[in-house]
């Protein structure tokens, strides 16, 4: 059996021979500790097949089940494509459709040559993650027509779905425009465009566009179902509606296919998203879900072209640098436009609706190694106590009016050592990294060790001016208890999370950073968590910070602290009247909410 790769240099672009989007396809098999067994049943097993295909921790499991890969079922629906069916948009109108190497070699090729030991396809379900404007809708349209007419399935019935009429009619209108350029097409086919419906006839089978806005689709008996743009799906009634419509076929297929969204916890394309991610890097074994998932590094420079190339599969195909670069300049200037451009450009999930502050701006604002020169100087603390098992953070405020030349702040961060793998997982956030570097102090045990808060306040009293420390009253602790025992029931003022309390220093702080008047020390984890904060406005232009969208993820410990510690500082301004004594000091232990 010929092992290596399947396809000539020749064949295909260098930056893909080079593996520039191997991580698409996930966790490596070379790492599986099954690796060489699989192998071994490629080469010497009853199926035998190029082990090149085994490529992903799921297929070492699926090989080691007895699934094997057919080389011919995989190579035909590609050959199909070249020979039947017709481009139908410039640039290449009319011309054959040329699946490009990674539609071809990394997706199209391992869900249709895959298959189980009975001889049926090994995947049920496929779940397809990448960037706008990458060729996913036309390819999509080619396997409507594929699953139509070429799949060998009497009464074939194929369904594209979506969240909405004009999404579904995305893939039907191509589907219909292919097959009027596509000659084989043409003829055996009845398009009905004012139903999104195309029949064929000699089959009995027919593929129609569904959407969720038409109500729900109970008792289908799809053959194949295309879920297009599953971001954009506004509940899981219609989805689970559709899902479970396969089950009198014998080798049915569901391609989901999407862009990233916005992290919600509770929306079906985040389910499916958290799935397919478990899938794709091995923490999870099911070796019958297909995952694709392309997209830049969450730490990666957007502004970067290799960002750009690393994320967009059809680079320099369909995705042209000069329109990219266009569209990063509009997003540097207008930072709202930012996480659009990292949802559909870079295929990143954001987690706010609209950026607080841009990166950059925090970034500037960075000084290092200006902590030596607080000592002794006036200052105002933070404390976000968060839950036991998570992160705290303290900042200390040291106000310009204090004796420096900008306003500063200096920060620490706690976490519970026995959960910080899990909560790697959860957020997707370096923890282990920033700890073994200083920026992150883990505590023995599964819960933060408040000793070690403690213990930190009571150097932070004995080095610097600490003169008040805010808390959210909604997790204090004996922790506050002991700290107004030791320095007084003055020292700890519990500062609550409305917007009426949270507003005015929000206000101040980014008034501060926008110009240049708050500096701060270098912390990665304070900067991702600047990175997180979504503003929250009301119809009096108040403001607050909060997680992104509210979820359990994206944490914003560091900034809220920030604030509090902002808020405290501004009470004692000495400088005419402050905020404050313009609308009265939030009444302690008493939520106000505009």
């Amino acid at each position: 059996m010929k092992a290596g790769r399947p396809y000539l240099k020749s064949q295909v672009r260098p930056d893909y021979w080079a593996g520039t989007w191997e991580y698409a396809i996930g966790a490596p098999a070379t790492r599986h500790p099954d690796y060489a067994g699989a192998v071994k049943l490629a080469v010497k097993g009853p199926n035998s097949f190029n082990p090149w295909f085994i490529r992903t921790w799921a297929d070492v499991d699926a090989a080691m089940e007895g699934c094997w890969f057919d080389y011919d079922a995989g190579a035909r629906v590609p050959e199909i494509f070249r020979k039947v069916f017709r481009h139908s948009i410039a640039p290449f109108a009319g011309q054959p459709f040329v699946l490009m190497d990674w539609q071809e070699w990394d997706v199209t090729m391992p869900i249709f040559g895959w298959m189980r030991p009975d001889g049926t396809r090994r995947f049920r379900k496929v779940y397809i993650e990448i960037p706008k404007k990458n060729g996913k809708s036309t390819w999509c349209a080619g396997l409507g027509h594929y699953f139509l007419t070429k799949d060998n399935e009497a009464g074939a019935h194929v369904c594209v779905a979506a969240g909405d009429r004009n999404q579904a009619g995305i893939i039907h209108d191509e589907s219909a425009r292919m097959a009027r350029k596509s000659p084989d097409l043409l003829k055996r086919l009845k398009i009905v465009d004012s139903r999104k419906t195309i029949y064929y006839p000699d089959m009995e089978a027919k593929y129609e566009a569904l959407s969720a806005d038409a109500g729900l689709k109970e008792g289908l008996n799809w053959s194949a179902l295309l879920f297009d743009e599953l971001h954009v799906q506004k509940d899981r009634v219609f989805f689970d509606s559709l899902v479970y419509g396969d089950i009198a076929r014998s080798n049915p297929m569901m391609i989901m296919i999407t862009t990233a969204g916005v992290y919600d916890i509770g929306s079906i394309c985040w389910e499916q998203h958290d799935y397919a991610s478990k899938v794709y890097d091995g923490t999870v074994k099911d070796p019958y879900f297909f995952s694709y998932i392309a997209s830049a590094p969450a730490d990666a420079p957007w502004t970067d072209p290799e960002t750009w190339k690393r994320a967009n599969l059809s680079w320099g195909v369909i995705i042209k640098q000069e329109k990219f670069e266009a569209d990063v300049r509009e997003a540097v200037e207008k930072p709202a436009k930012q996480n659009s451009l990292r949802r559909y450009r870079l295929n990143q999930w954001t987690h706010q609706t609209e950026r607080w502050l841009d990166q950059s701006i925090w970034q500037r604002t960075t000084v290092p190694n200006f902590e030596t020169e607080l000592r002794k100087k006036q200052c105002y603390g933070g404390l976000d106590l968060s839950s036991v098992s998570d992160l705290t953070a303290r900042v200390l405020w040291f106000p310009k009016y204090g004796g420096q030349p900008k306003n500063r702040i200096i920060y620490k961060f706690w976490l519970p050592e026995d959960n910080i793998d899990q909560l790697e997982k959860d957020q997707r956030a370096p923890f282990r990294q920033w700890a073994e570097e200083g920026w992150l102090h883990l505590t023995a045990g599964p819960v933060v060790d408040y000793d070690a808060v403690y213990d930190d306040v009571v150097e932070c009293k004995a080095m610097y001016g600490l003169e008040e420390l805010a808390f959210d009253p909604h997790n204090a602790t004996n922790l506050i208890t002991r700290l107004m025992k030791t320095f007084g029931e003055e020292f700890a003022v519990e500062h609550t999370q409305g917007m009426g309390a949270m507003s005015p220093p929000t206000k101040e702080t980014e008034r501060l950073l926008l110009s240049g008047d708050l500096e701060h020390d270098e912390n990665p984890v304070m900067a991702w968590m600047f990175g997180n904060c979504q503003a929250v406005h009301n119809s009096s232009d108040d403001v607050k910070i909060m997680k992104a969208d509210g979820k359990i993820r994206f944490k914003v410990d560091g900034p809220i602290a920030m604030i509090m510690a902002c808020s405290r500082a501004m009470v004692h301004s000495p400088k005419g009247k402050s905020i404050y004594e313009i609308r009265g000091i939030p009444q302690i232990g008493v939520p106000t909410y505009a």
